[in-house]
């Protein structure tokens, strides 16, 4: 089956029927189309339509075959009419579930070709200051890098991710590899490690640390501008739907780095997150194996009788402060 091709870069076009003998190259045809559209003011009569067609035969029936030229014709018509209807004047998102595989990459590229177009957007980030900083005590500077809205705006949600550190760059919670486990009592973590691994509740009521103070000014600087740009004036009270998306893929993030060892955190998001291949060891690799079953940490000789997602119970309580308290929800 022969795929129609229509791009906005002709070039990228014959790139892509170059490298694949079932795309037809449709693009010139929406070039000439668009010339037509202009020509009678966005009404072409269908004569005129009707000689483009018998022109196609004469000469390029070598690339579009007779019986799907008027088709042809037609489709780009409608596009073009569609264009001048709603024209791309802001950037596009698209989800790569939504982009045919074989033509992901030359698509990628022209969405990101088109979204640069925007990146108008002053920017409220200091960029010589906006960088990961590694603790390598829990009382050094925090600091994780902020994506730039322009670039944030234009990420697939499922691709959010992709602007966040691993935890190997930003810190290493605990020295010892069994404390990211279920069962670390079991495994004889040293005794130091277990008020850090469990945490103490006294701590939930703290104000923002010395050490935190110049990130958490920065993500709210940052916020308000978002909110501003996206929702105007008055609306200091909410939060923008790019900045919501990256704090909770943030706060996901964070949460995973320190509660690996949580039952109720799924075990393949764990690992995803983490991604510190210097943690694995032979006594992790059997838990991999259960997780691929049962997706969450299993101890040999318990049952598991009620497991609660904790990532989707930290986004459900995000989103419900979120809507109580707007921005101030993430802070």
């Amino acid at each position: 089956m022969v795929t129609p091709l229509l791009t906005f870069d002709l070039e990228a076009a014959r790139l892509s029927e170059k490298a694949n003998s079932n795309v037809m190259n449709i693009t010139p045809v929406h070039g000439q189309i668009e010339k037509m559209y202009n020509t009678y003011n966005g009404d072409i009569p269908k004569e005129v339509l009707k000689k483009f067609v018998n022109f196609l035969n004469e000469r390029f029936a070598s690339i579009i075959p007779v019986e799907d030229a008027p088709s042809v014709v037609a489709m780009v018509y409608e596009q073009v009419k569609y264009e001048h209807d709603a024209e791309f004047d802001t950037p596009i998102k698209v989800g790569t579930a939504a982009i045919n595989a074989d033509f992901m990459t030359v698509t990628s590229q022209q969405i990101e070709k088109h979204n640069k177009m925007f990146d108008t957007t002053a920017s409220i980030l200091d960029s010589a200051n906006n960088a990961t900083l590694y603790q390598n005590a829990c009382t050094d500077e925090l600091f994780i890098k902020i994506p730039e809205i322009d670039i944030l705006s234009r990420t697939p949600e499922e691709k959010i991710s992709t602007l966040i550190p691993r935890r190997a760059e930003v810190c290493q919670p605990y020295t010892d590899v069994n404390a990211y486990k279920a069962n670390y009592k079991q495994l004889n973590v040293p005794s130091y490690l277990i008020p850090m691994i469990e945490g103490n509740p006294d701590n939930n009521g703290l104000p923002i640390q010395e050490n935190e103070k110049r990130y958490f000014d920065t993500l709210m600087d940052w916020t308000a501008h978002n909110v501003l740009n996206a929702l105007g004036e008055g609306s200091e009270l909410f939060i923008d739907e790019d900045s919501e998306l990256y704090f909770i893929e943030l706060m996901t993030h964070v949460y995973m780095w320190h509660w690996s060892h949580n039952r109720n955190v799924p075990v393949e998001i764990s690992e995803q997150i983490n991604d510190d291949s210097d943690d694995e060891d032979e006594s992790s690799s059997s838990n991999n194996e259960v997780a691929s079953k049962n997706s969450y940490q299993y101890i040999e000789g318990e049952s598991i009788t009620a497991i609660n997602d904790a990532i989707l119970a930290l986004k459900e309580f995000m989103r419900d402060a979120c809507a109580k308290l707007g921005s101030l929800g993430y802070s």
